[in-house]
């Protein structure tokens, strides 16, 4: 697609779908010079309206319909995942670019009806996979670039809570809502970050398991969304762990582990490992602790472990560079930097971890990327 250049000289109008994480959408866009956030919808009126007088937003609406009937040049959504893809198809048949969450969709076949409404309406679907904007991850992405690591052929991608599963009985725990569990909450930034790091290679095969281990047992519980009134009634549909294994069309394979809750040594861990030809990484955030990043590579046939340079803004947040990249790119007329070709290429994999972990089978995605059938 080609996106519309937006002319510096005009604001770029913007509307906000949800009350939630749009927290960090709206401060990322208050923070652009030339833009205005100036709409909030969502069936929750009155958060909304308190988030809307917190920021300055001048409508509020219960139906996002009306406010796209406002003229917007772009959107976000930040709502349970169910309701991205028909959100995301109205907005481009609106006429407006769009900035949409992460997971693209709750499945990979509503990931491709927006994915093919992007194409139609020739305006611009970026996902908002925001780990690709911390410092780390643009350090370890530069190195990449330049070769520093040579040919990618293996990458390990974990990101693991010990007690961590978010809003127990609401949207995230109700598969019907949120498409699944930890893989396609907290799971699918570290597969997003493998895949940006490997150069988005066409996968071929899946095979995945997933467990539900603790959210059944109404344990590993976060207090996110507040308490529940029955707990023993709640909702929980979903995994609290899951395990994939892929190969790429390319040769490469990738390991991507993620839970909600499990027996481990940290609160939190989220560890990328890259394995290249030349040379290796690891990139790691561990509970409260840092982010680090190591380089491993030879020299003169010894082995030398480096830790590069992160250069550290600490004004300006990853939700801070994405919101800017996605402006960037509208007001450029050129692709985003996280188009939904590859949130489809994530969701394509998601889904098929689950099936597999369905069957107990590979799934097959080559074929032109259409077949997914499992076999033996």
């Amino acid at each position: 697609m080609t996106a519309q250049i937006q002319p510096a000289e005009r604001p770029l109008r913007v509307g906000i779908c949800g009350s939630g994480i749009t927290t960090v959408h709206i401060k990322g866009y208050q923070k652009v010079a030339g833009v205005e956030v100036v709409a909030i919808a969502g069936p929750d009126v009155e958060r909304c309206r308190k988030l809307a007088e917190r920021y300055g937003i001048p409508r509020v609406l219960a139906d996002y319909h009306d406010m796209l009937a406002l003229g917007l040049d772009a959107v976000s959504i930040a709502v349970p995942n169910a309701f991205h893809a028909p959100i995301a198809v109205d907005a481009l048949a609106a006429g407006c670019h769009v900035l949409c969450e992460k997971p693209l969709a709750a499945t990979a076949a509503d990931a491709t009806r927006m994915v093919e409404a992007a194409r139609e309406s020739d305006r611009m679907l970026m996902v908002a996979f925001n780990r690709r904007y911390l410092p780390t991850s643009l350090a370890l992405k530069r190195l990449v670039d330049a070769g520093t690591l040579g040919p990618i052929y293996h990458a390990s991608a974990t990101w693991l809570r010990r007690g961590g599963i978010p809003g127990f009985g609401r949207w995230f725990t109700t598969k019907t809502l949120s498409g699944g569990g930890a893989l396609v909450d907290v799971g699918v930034h570290i597969l997003d970050l493998a895949l940006h790091m490997m150069g988005y290679p066409e996968p071929v095969s899946v095979s995945g398991s997933t467990y539900a281990q603790f959210g059944p047992r109404r344990k590993g519980l976060m207090s996110y969304g507040g308490p529940i009134d029955d707990l023993a009634a709640a909702t929980f549909d979903v995994e609290d762990f899951a395990a994939g294994f892929v190969r790429f069309v390319d040769g490469a394979t990738l390991v991507v582990e993620s839970s909600w809750a499990a027996h481990q040594g940290q609160s939190e861990s989220v560890v990328l490992t890259l394995y290249g030809r030349d040379g290796g990484a690891r990139l790691t955030h561990s509970g409260g602790e840092p982010h680090t990043l190591r380089v491993f590579t030879d020299g003169d046939g010894q082995f030398v472990e480096t830790a590069p340079a992160i250069a550290d803004d600490s004004t300006t947040s990853d939700y801070d560079r994405e919101v800017a990249a996605f402006v960037g790119a509208i007001r450029a007329g050129t692709p985003p930097p996280a188009p939904a070709e590859q949130g489809l290429v994530v969701m394509r994999i998601i889904d098929a971890v689950y099936r597999s972990a369905e069957t107990g089978r590979q799934i097959d995605l080559s074929s032109a990327g259409e077949s997914e059938e499992a076999v033996a």
